[in-house]
């Protein structure tokens, strides 16, 4: 009995290490290439899992609109993505997956970027696809370095607060 539970959940361990295999940052150029699909999305709202389903991470499997197609089939208005990204109602993201019956596949961390609400899609429109990512992640890198800027300035006004409480 006790050989059988061993060898079952040896067999568990060796099933659940190969079902997600984290595979290393390729570069944006790979990316593009081996992703079947790369498009705009709108998250929605989260898929409603049956009783005693398990999601992987918040809102990680979510229903999504697609604002704008940089390669892949062009007549997706809507469909659902499954990613272990942490997706919020609302958000949109650039997204390099691959497409299979109305779901797309998005699972390590860098297939999925955040887009900012005023980004608009006439910045990208008939432009080639490589010049397309490139402005898309050129405006996520200049929000970030804005964000960051921001966050260091609240950091040392809160810093000088607590400095003087503390006198």
């Amino acid at each position: 009995m006790k050989t059988k539970l061993t060898t079952l959940l040896s067999v568990l361990l060796v099933f659940c290490a190969a079902a997600y295999v984290v595979v290393p940052f390729p570069g944006w150029d790979r990316l593009a290439m081996e992703s079947e699909y790369i498009a705009l999305v709108r998250c929605g709202n989260p898929t409603v899992l049956p009783p005693n389903a398990y999601r992987a991470g918040p809102n990680s499997d979510s229903d999504i609109q697609i604002i704008f197609t940089l390669k892949g089939t062009n007549d997706l208005d809507v469909c659902r993505l499954i990613t272990d990204h942490d997706l919020y109602p609302g958000e949109r993201y650039l997204v390099f997956g691959n497409l299979g019956k109305n779901i797309l596949h998005a699972f390590e961390e860098y297939r999925i970027t955040q887009v900012d609400h005023l980004f608009t899609t006439n910045l990208i429109a008939g432009k080639p696809l490589n010049e397309q990512i490139q402005i898309i992640l050129e405006r996520r890198l200049f929000d970030l370095n804005r964000e960051a800027k921001l966050n260091e300035e609240e950091l040392q006004r809160l810093n000088e607060a607590l400095k003087n409480e503390h006198k």
